[in-house]
Order: C-alpha cells, then sequence, then structure tokens
C-alpha cells in the first residue's frame, strides 16, 4: 500500500542496490542500531569488491513523502551459499558509533555530572563528527578514572550508574529516523515526555487491523495497523523478582570506612532484607567517585525501576510502518475493537525496541515494522 521508492544500497561506494533482497534494521533503548541484508549476488560482488576491510554501507530510499539515508559499517558475512546463478549470503551492519567504541581505548579521568562525563568520554571516542543529544541532565555526578579500557565499557559504565533528578536510570540509544544521531534519555523523560502524536496532537495509536468504511476510503489511517498483538509477558516469575528486591528490600548499608551500619526502611512496598557495603567516600580525596551513590537505597529504587518496566511485554508485528516512530518513545495500543476484544493490556507503552523488515516481493519493497512494546503494569 505505501512502497518503498528511490532505493539504493551502496557498499564501498558500489551500488548493489538490484541484488539486494531484503534487510532488516534493529533498534533498541539498550544500545546501537544494528542490522543485515540479504544478497542474492549474480553479478560476482562478494570476490570482486568485498575485503577484509569494514566497508562503508549507505541506504536510502523514500517512504511516504520522507527521504531517509542510514550509514553503517559492513561487519562480515555469513551464511553464503553457491548456486547456478551465484552466490547468496548475508552482510552483518554496525552503526558508525560501534566501531569506534569497539577498537578506541580511553585512559584519563573525567569530574561532573554523569551526562558531563559521557559528553566528554564522546568527544574523546567520536569527535565532533557523530552526533550526542542529551535529553535528560543527570543528577549523579563524581569522578571516573578510566585505566586504558575500551570506550564502550567506559560509556556503559556512565550510562548504568547515572539517574536523573526523578531518581529513574537513563538510557543511551539509536533510533533509525534520527540517521545517526545517538541519545541520552532517562526513563522518567521518554515515559513523560516522548508520547508520539497523530495529525490531532493525540498519542499515536497501535490498533488492530480491522478493516471498516473509514479505513477504506482514507488508507492512510492503516498506518500503525497490525493484526498480530502478542502479550509475551506479565508479571512472568513474580516470585522470583519479589525475592530480588525489585519492589522494595530492607538494606543494611555498611560504609567501611566509617565503621557504621544504617539500616534503611524498604524503599517501595516490601520488606525483603539484604546487605550491601558501600564504597569508600575516600579514594579521590575530596572527590567522590561516580559510582558511589548517596545511598544504597536510592540506587536500589533506580534499578529496580529500569527493570520492572519490563514487566509487561507485548509484542506487535507486521505494523504498516509509522514514519517517524522509534524507541524511546511512548504510543497507546487498541488490540481490539469491541466491548469483548478489549483487554486490560490495551493502554499506553514505552516503544522499547523496533525490528524495520524490508523484503523485495514482485520488483516492489515490502516494509514492515516489529514492535516490542513494555511497561510495568496494566494501566
Amino acid at each position: 500500500m505505501f512502497n518503498i521508492n528511490n532505493f539504493s544500497v551502496h557498499v564501498g561506494g558500489q551500488d548493489i542496490g538490484s541484488i539486494t533482497t531484503s534487510m532488516s534494521f534493529f533498534e533498541s533503548i539498550h544500545g546501537d542500531i544494528n542490522g543485515m541484508i540479504h544478497v542474492m549476488d549474480n553479478i560476482n560482488f562478494f570476490d570482486t569488491f568485498l575485503d577484509v576491510n569494514m566497508m562503508a554501507v549507505e541506504i536510502s530510499y523514500e517512504y511516504i513523502g520522507k527521504n531517509i539515508t542510514h550509514t553503517f559499517y559492513a561487519n562480515g558475512v555469513t551464511d553464503q551459499q553457491i548456486r547456478k546463478s551465484g552466490k547468496e549470503y548475508n552482510i552483518h551492519l554496525v552503526s558508525l558509533t560501534h566501531w569506534a567504541q569497539s577498537i578506541k581505548r580511553i585512559c584519563n579521568s573525567y569530574s561532573g555530572t554523569s551526562t558531563d562525563i559521557l559528553e566528554n568520554l564522546w568527544k574523546e571516542t567520536h569527535g565532533p563528527e557523530l552526533k550526542l543529544i542529551i535529553e535528560t541532565e543527570a543528577s549523579s555526578k563524581g569522578k571516573y578514572l578510566v585505566p586504558n579500557m575500551i570506550a564502550k565499557t567506559c560509556i556503559r559504565n556512565v550510562v548504568n550508574s547515572a539517574f536523573d533528578e526523578n531518581n529513574t536510570g537513563m538510557f543511551l540509544y539509536q533510533r533509525l529516523t534520527d540517521e545517526g544521531i545517538t541519545r541520552m534519555t532517562s526513563l522518567h523523560d521518554m515515559v513523560i515526555n516522548n508520547a508520539l502524536l497523530d495529525n490531532q496532537g493525540n498519542i499515536f495509536k497501535i490498533h488492530n487491523s480491522y478493516t471498516d468504511m473509514e479505513n477504506a476510503l482514507e488508507p492512510v489511517n492503516t498506518i500503525g495497523s497490525s493484526d498480530s498483538f502478542e502479550l509475551k509477558s506479565y508479571n512472568d516469575h513474580y516470585v522470583t523478582k519479589l525475592g530480588q528486591g525489585l519492589w522494595g528490600q530492607r538494606i543494611t548499608e555498611v560504609a567501611l570506612d566509617k565503621t557504621t551500619n544504617n539500616l534503611l526502611d524498604a524503599p517501595e512496598l516490601t520488606d525483603i532484607e539484604m546487605t550491601n557495603f558501600k564504597i569508600s567516600e575516600n579514594l579521590y580525596d575530596s572527590e567522590t567517585s561516580l559510582f558511589n551513590s548517596p545511598s544504597k537505597a536510592n540506587d536500589t529504587i533506580i534499578q529496580n525501576t529500569k527493570h520492572r518496566v519490563f514487566n509487561t511485554l507485548l509484542k506487535v508485528e507486521n505494523v504498516i510502518p509509522v514514519p517517524n516512530l522509534g524507541c524511546g518513545m511512548t504510543v497507546d495500543v487498541e488490540q481490539g475493537g469491541g466491548n469483548l476484544s478489549r483487554t486490560k493490556s490495551d493502554g499506553v507503552y514505552l516503544v522499547s525496541s523496533i525490528n524495520h523488515r524490508y523484503v523485495m516481493n514482485d520488483g516492489d519493497w515490502d516494509y514492515r515494522q516489529n514492535l516490542s512494546l513494555a511497561r510495568e503494569g496494566a494501566s
């Protein structure tokens, strides 16, 4: 219904769009974009042009009037089969940021908030070419000594320990629609400030693809529709999660450099007990470690909140693609059209990941989105 137009794939400057039969790109709030293109090689591209170096891959097309360009690095070839008509194989793709972070080593020290430290790490790793957008300023702060570590590990350590003024954790991620931009956003701001809006200013609805007169007359109303909704998990492994303290703990905090114990009441609901040992506050003379949170109870709440958002998981497959939808946004879900098909698993969800799938079918590109949606519980 809505076709991909002006499609091209260039690998190392060579156009292989005519021999590309399918593609997939995966984006998630947990990291960088990656992808794969499937090639039916009848021009001997593999032997003539591909080499051991990571070649730049540029993919461009037009969808519903929007021109989109994605740039990756080729990260190897797998599953090659030799046929009479040529070779068939997959070319794996990684983001430009993944390449730099995987080979650059950092040996430095940084001070400030988590977002300050991340920006400095980003500049040292990527320079000014690759853009980082800080959507949420971190409240966590301290000093970070980096002893000759891979940049990817350093950046992950900063992100995992960061939190905002609302005591929610942070995520560093990319969206396909951003064309290479990386974002740093807190869970609070994702849920409160990142709703995808429709043309009427309402939160965009992922809905069942039932056909009615309105959809028949206005095909644009089918955007965001699907006939495949699956509630993968609702409060799954509850006892295990309860034992791990995802809904609260009574914490005995032992400050080794002060020889004091602080009994902290359960920060949320339950009264499960555990003992933790704080990092010494004397590691950096007058400065404290970035990873030494003010309170273990506070740190526990932050980590539990990041985990609890995935307590309810809803999979929606073969969605008519929504042009500006990306991970880290929120959408409304309506799985049925009548009272009997309504369910408490409808409502607002966070888009945790999207698998963009493109398949060549009778000369046209069929584009679909598979969505992974998450939230803590029923609305």
